[in-house]
């Protein structure tokens, strides 16, 4: 009997004792189920830079510029911890209404969007994202994690106006990417649709910010000699327009080393059309 009452006073004890750091591991978010180890003892959402491929904290800098400019979230940081801060948000200078929206839909989805720097990768063409874990907190709620890779040195090598530049930045490669996890929406294209669902909202960001709007999702590509080059490569193209006065419009042509790019580039198609004896065919830049 007395060892009965003592192993029951154990219990009594030891849920006592698990109670509070129940409360607290709800407090700090959910504990992993089935995902695969993490730095991080608890689950948060939001946009973080990664732990295991953390970006480069001048290329951090500068979309956190790019960000702020856009959205016009002028308090946005990234803090201690790597995560997005949106801060007053009712501090607004410009930017884009879509872009503020997405953002603001990121932050409620529950979900965890790890900026990862994929520099000098042969699998990431200027952006990519993928889920890559799955959290389930106490009340049941399972919340996702996507890595969002980044290879800053993809948009490091395009070439063209200022404007259309601007159109393509890392910042907007974000924006293209949070359009697929946050949104659901797809870059399905087909001979009759050029740009796809998600572009197309991107489209909306940049009319907004008075930018070019991308014209095609694949990017055209010929065979050519690229400025500084010696020697013939890929040269693919993307195409921008921007509405002016009246019925004029201004077109923008953006353009870089596909070669350079990604070795893992979907191709959507050939043409037999050829200009100066060069074959064009398609790619599909994220």
């Amino acid at each position: 009997m007395k060892h009965c009452a003592q192993m029951a006073g154990w219990r009594s004890y030891g849920q006592l004792t698990c109670r509070p750091l129940i409360a607290i591991l709800i407090l700090f978010g959910c504990m992993p189920a089935n995902s695969a180890p993490t730095n991080r003892s608890y689950f948060r959402a939001g946009l973080r830079n990664s732990d295991n491929r953390p970006i480069a904290a001048h290329h951090v800098q500068k979309l956190l510029e790019s960000l702020r400019q856009k959205t016009g979230l002028l308090d946005l940081k990234f803090d201690a911890e790597g995560f997005l801060n949106i801060g007053d948000i009712n501090h607004i200078q410009g930017g884009s209404p879509t872009a503020r929206a997405l953002i603001l839909a990121l932050m409620e989805s529950g979900n965890c969007f790890k900026l990862e720097n994929y520099n000098h990768s042969a699998s990431v063409a200027f952006a990519q994202i993928d889920l890559s874990e799955t959290y389930q907190g106490p009340d049941g709620v399972r919340h996702r994690v996507f890595e969002l890779r980044v290879d800053f040195d993809d948009y490091a090598g395009l070439m063209g106006e200022t404007e259309a530049v601007s159109s393509f930045d890392p910042a907007i490669g974000v924006f293209h990417e949070l359009s697929h996890a946050v949104l659901g929406l797809r870059d399905q294209v087909s001979k009759d649709d050029l740009l796809g669902d998600c572009e197309r909202h991107v489209n909306q960001i940049r009319r907004e910010l008075g930018l070019p709007e991308r014209q095609n999702y694949s990017a055209v590509v010929t065979r050519t000699r690229l400025p500084g080059n010696s020697y013939d490569s890929n040269r693919a193209e993307l195409r921008f327009v921007r509405p002016g006065k009246g019925n004029r419009t201004k077109r923008f042509i953006l353009f870089y080393d596909a070669e350079k790019i990604s070795k893992k580039t979907t191709y959507q198609g050939t043409t037999s059309e050829a200009t100066s004896s060069r074959n064009r065919y398609f790619l599909s830049p994220a």
